[in-house]
């Protein structure tokens, strides 16, 4: 007799997932930090930062880019003039379709000790 086929199409679908689950970044007081993650899987991919687990309010002197790149997505989070008090932990979380994920920066800013420097400068020498 005549032999059955078939044609089966198996279409596989890639959940958002970070490679990187932690990193930690040290800024200057005054300076700019940028956080900036990479997640990969099918787009779309929607990125958002929180910060402590509270959402974040962009504007004035926090800015936020998505950029899509082969397989994903990147997003920076900028913040300007940064303050000691923007030390803490981000999350950059990722959703599509299929999953979400998640992966944490630590934001460590370096208080810059100038009462330290202005005092060694201005010592007189004998």
């Amino acid at each position: 007799g005549e032999g059955l086929s078939s044609v089966v199409t198996l279409t596989v679908n890639a959940p958002v997932h970070f490679k990187v689950r932690s990193k930690k970044e040290l800024v200057r007081r005054g300076g700019i930090a940028a956080l900036q993650c990479t997640a990969h899987g099918d787009l779309p991919i929607t990125l958002s930062w929180r910060k402590e687990g509270s959402f974040i309010d962009l504007g004035g002197r926090i800015s936020m880019k998505n950029s899509t790149v082969p397989g994903g997505l990147v997003s920076e989070l900028s913040v300007r003039n940064v303050r000691t008090d923007d030390s803490g932990v981000y999350t950059c979380i990722g959703r599509n379709h299929f999953g979400q994920d998640q992966t944490t920066l630590h934001l460590l800013v370096q208080a810059y000790v100038e009462w330290f420097t202005r005092g060694i400068l201005d010592q007189k020498v004998q």
